[in-house]
């Protein structure tokens, strides 16, 4: 706000009313920041958000929820700059190539069981010749 009296202008955000007649004039500026573009990082979330859990390993799953919870509040934030824009979206994108399958030596019964019967023939094959 300023505050225009005598000819002295006061630029403050606070005005006391003396007891003389005084002008105030308030003069608004247009917010010179401009909004952020958002496309790219709202493109990417609605791609892999909703991403299943699956055989992820946990620390590569966590790691990438966080980042994806993190570009959707930026997403959602009307004050977010470009710059938190930028970084959600190359946090998520990080964090989206770096979920980690868990390493599984038998993924169904049916595996195990095939490898268990070819172990089986091979121990077999081995007492059979030795004792046979």
């Amino acid at each position: 706000m300023q505050v225009i009296s005598g000819g002295v202008t006061i630029t403050s955000n606070k005005f006391t009313m003396p007891a003389n007649d005084v002008t105030v004039k308030a003069i608004f500026e247009q917010d010179a920041t401009p909004q952020a573009d958002k496309t790219a990082l709202n493109a990417r979330i609605a791609a892999i958000g909703s991403t299943a859990k699956g055989n992820y390993t946990d620390a590569s799953w966590n790691a990438f929820q966080s980042a994806l919870t993190a570009a959707r509040n930026v997403a959602a934030s009307g004050s977010a700059t470009q710059t938190e824009v930028n970084s959600a979206l190359s946090a998520l994108n990080t964090a989206f190539s770096n979920l980690q399958l868990k390493k599984m030596i038998f993924s169904t019964k049916y595996e195990s069981t095939f490898l268990n019967w070819i172990l089986f023939f091979v121990c077999f094959g081995w007492i059979w010749m030795w004792f046979g």
